[in-house]
This record gives structure tokens, sequence and C-alpha cells, in this order.
């Protein structure tokens, strides 16, 4: 009893000694004092160091594809401590809505430029692509690293171009094949290979006149429309005898044409399908001031009998054409030509297939129309 009396005794007397000392010291809360943290006091004690951060990711460069093409999303993972990450790529709009989220398979090593080939098929615009990362100890990145990603809605595809281009490779005779996309490249098939032109010269005869009759088409109106329209070769030679060749050369050469040659008639001058379909991408903007929609308004109002070909593929998916077509027999064969200048929703794109040697004009019209609607992806 006595020693339980003694050990009270002297529990008190340490209890009153800690409540002196304490209060010779300035209070302070939990939540400021260091040594509110049990783990923070437990390191200080034991000399334990902080733990090592999580990596940082680095996304590189400045992607851009069309969409339905691919493209190389490119970053890098820093670590001090580790040698490998999962990684995620998120892709999102410029407000931060998510499109797409990635996932390179496996683990990736940290240190390295890395990479990721991405099919996109986002609508076009412009995006963001970031990319996270969570390390071989569990530890998320500390900063993700963030690039844009610009996706381009490019007409016609690659794709579709490379379908038209095999599918000609099958066909007789003599062809060559050109198409501007909406983003002005030029793509093709023995697209420089000459041709005789036949009819298709027209519309750059059309050109000239417009070019060297400033104020209008006056009483030769009715000339040009008949050329045009339904193909007259007596307009043709009239029209012809007033520009000349050198009025054709003018043409050629605003319209950054490189194979043109002409042979003192109209029919026999020398065309490429790349140089037609540059001169058709330009064609509006080679004409005077003020003549545009007439020029619009015959090359849009040809007969229907000769409308086939591209305008027959194209019209009836929304697409306003613009186009000339040329046909005659040579000493090869059948030659059939065709020309044209697609509008819809702002894009412009431009076709021109060349065919000599076809075994009759239903055959060449065949391949005229098998290309453009290969080109257009309706077929």
């Amino acid at each position: 009893m006595v020693a339980l009396l003694v050990l009270a005794a002297i529990a008190m007397l340490v209890a009153a000694a800690g409540s002196g000392r304490g209060a010779s010291r300035p209070a302070t809360s939990a939540a400021s004092s260091p040594a509110a943290s049990p783990s923070a006091a437990l390191r200080e004690t034991l000399s334990v160091p902080a733990p090592a951060p999580g990596p940082r990711t680095v996304a590189l460069g400045r992607p851009a594809t069309y969409r339905g093409e691919s493209v190389t999303l490119r970053y890098r993972i820093q670590s001090e401590t580790s040698e490998t990450a999962v990684v995620t790529i998120v892709l999102s709009r410029p407000g931060g809505d998510i499109v797409a989220t990635l996932r390179p398979a496996g683990r990736q090593p940290c240190g390295r430029t890395l990479s990721l080939r991405y099919r996109c098929r986002l609508p076009a615009g412009s995006y963001r692509y970031t990319v996270y990362a969570v390390d071989d100890l569990g530890r998320e990145q500390i900063a993700a690293g963030s690039r844009p990603l610009l996706v381009r809605d490019v007409v016609p595809r690659a794709a579709d171009i490379a379908r038209a281009v095999a599918w000609l490779k099958g066909r007789s005779g003599y062809v060559g094949f050109a198409v501007i996309d909406s983003e002005g490249h030029v793509h093709g098939w023995h697209a420089d290979q000459q041709f005789v032109t036949a009819s298709v010269v027209k519309a750059m005869m059309l050109v000239a006149y417009l070019r060297s009759h400033p104020d209008g088409p006056g009483s030769m109106s009715p000339v040009l429309a008949s050329m045009i329209g339904v193909s007259d070769n007596n307009a043709a030679s009239v029209v012809h005898g007033a520009v000349g060749d050198a009025g054709l050369y003018a043409v050629a050469r605003a319209a950054g044409m490189m194979h043109f040659v002409g042979t003192g008639y109209w029919s026999g001058a020398m065309i490429t399908a790349a140089d037609q379909a540059r001169f058709f991408s330009r064609i509006f903007d080679l004409v005077p001031k003020g003549q545009e929609a007439y020029a619009r308004h015959l090359l849009s109002t040809i007969a229907s009998y000769q409308s086939w070909g591209i305008p027959a593929a194209a019209r009836h998916h929304g697409w306003t054409v613009y186009f000339k077509g040329g046909w005659r027999g040579t000493d090869r064969g059948q030659l059939v030509h065709q020309v044209a200048r697609l509008e819809k929703d702002g894009r412009v794109i431009t076709i021109a297939v060349m065919t000599d040697g076809d075994p009759s004009m239903g055959y060449g019209i065949e391949t005229i129309r098998g290309v453009a609607e290969r080109v257009l992806g309706v077929r």
C-alpha cells in the first residue's frame, strides 16, 4: 500500500514539472506546428529522407495530320528513380473535353524519346495531346507534358486517290490522271504525260477571250456559249482565230501550266492532266473582274448529253461541278478527256483524266467516271 502511494506521488510530481516547462513557450496550434504531423516528426527523429518525386512527361513537336490519316505522337518520360512507366495519352479539345484516350502497349522506358502512331478519325480542328504516366512505384507524374495537334479535313483522302490509281492500272489504253486536293496538293498517275487536247482546250480559249475583252464578251457571247455548252467546233475555230496560240500560251503561263504546247490549230494542242488540273483550280481567278459569274454559268450548264464522267459521279453527292470534256479519234484509237472543278462546303478540288487508245468512247467515259467515283469515295 505504501509502495502504491509513493508511485502516485512521483507521477504527480512529474506531471507538474512537465506543465511548468510547457507554460514557458508560446502556444501553437496543431495545424501550424511541424511537430503536429507524426510522419514528419518521425522522419526528423529517424533522419529518413522525403520520398523521391514521381516522373515528369514531356510532349514533343507540333504534329498535324489529315482526318483518316495517321500521325506520330512523340513524348518522353523523365524519372530519377524508375526505369519504366505505364503511359496514357489523352486527346482533348481546347476547352478540355476528352475525345480519345490512347494507351501504348506495355511499360515504356524512361529517359528515351518514344512515339505512338495514331490513325486519326477526329473531325478537322485544333486539339491537344497530354501524356500521363505511372512509374514502377505506382507514383503518378508530377508534371504532364502537353502539345497541340492539328487535324485537317482534306478531300480527297490519300487512300481514295490510291484506289483510283490502282483501278486505272487495269484499264486499257493510255491514261493520265491528276487531282488537286482541297489543300492544293497535286496527286496523280502519269500526270505529266502529254495528250492531244481535243475539245478540253475550249475552256482555255474561253478564258483567253475574256482576258482580251475585259469589258465582256459582247456580240461573241452566243459563240462562246455554243463552244462551251454544246462543244461546237465551228464556234471554237472562230474563238481561236480571235485569241490564237499566243492567247492560249498567256493563259497557260498565268495558270502555272508547265507542258502546254500549241500547234497552230486548237484541237491539236498538247496538254497534260496535271496542267489541266492546275488550270481548273485557278480558272475563275484568271478571268477579268466581273466576268467570273459568266464563266461559271457557261462551265456549269453544259448540255446534259455531255455531262457524263465526273459530273455524273459528283453531282449526286452535293458537289457543284464546272467542267469541259473532249473526244476524237486518233491513230491510237478513241480519245476521251475530261477536266472538272468541284466545289462544296467551301472546299475545292480539281480532277483531270486524259485517255487515248480506248476501244470505244463509252469505254473512255467509263474510265473517267470510275476514277471520279473512287476519288470521291462513292464507290
